[in-house]
């Protein structure tokens, strides 16, 4: 089909765009920088008449001096991933709102290599710990007075293969003690080890 017949068929708020990547995919200053292949996402009537989500794919066949003469491409239907990405982008929005109106946060602990990565609403003050850390590090802010029977409960869950349920102190930067509470569930490798 004819470019014109193409644009056509494109939405309308999609044109523009369309019409700018297309001018520098031909353009000559993308032939003196060597680039061939191209990749552009928009909307374009199928053959029911209804807008789908693509990914257009095309590589620019040019002469001995660098003039376009032939587009040669591959057009995929990406509306169910789009669709997907979408959900995804509102369960993340719900969850984050969720998390911040329980003034909670969420790790996640390599128990391997023993890092620990801390969304950010876990703390409400500037003066939280970075969002990763080292299993060291969230040691030294437990109150020195918990740390014993936290780590001894940490390792009976894990041991018994049960969800950790567990409150205690924290230190803060600024020395004030802040009362935390923490649910887990860990995940085990083939060799039954937490991971």
């Amino acid at each position: 089909p004819q470019l014109e017949w193409w644009d056509d068929q494109i939405h309308t708020d999609d044109r523009e765009h369309f019409r700018t990547e297309v001018r520098k995919m031909l353009a000559e200053e993308s032939a003196l920088r060597g680039e061939t292949h191209y990749s552009i996402e928009y909307r374009i009537l199928d053959k029911e008449g209804r807008y789908v989500d693509v990914l257009d794919r095309s590589l620019v066949v040019r002469d001995g001096e660098g003039r376009p003469i032939q587009i040669v491409g591959v057009v995929i239907n990406i509306t169910e991933r789009k669709r997907v990405e979408e959900a995804l982008r509102e369960n993340e929005e719900r969850l984050r709102m969720a998390m911040e109106a329980a003034n909670a946060g969420s790790f996640d602990w390599d128990i391997v290599s023993g890092v620990i990565v801390w969304t950010p609403g876990r703390h409400s003050s500037a003066e939280a710990h970075s969002v990763e850390q080292d299993y060291q590090s969230w040691r030294a802010a437990v109150h020195p007075q918990d740390i014993d029977w936290v780590e001894a409960d940490i390792a009976k869950c894990l041991a018994e293969r049960c969800d950790l349920y567990i409150e205690y102190r924290v230190l803060r930067p600024d020395g004030s003690v802040r009362w935390v509470s923490n649910i887990g569930h860990a995940f085990y490798n083939e060799a039954g080890q937490a991971v």
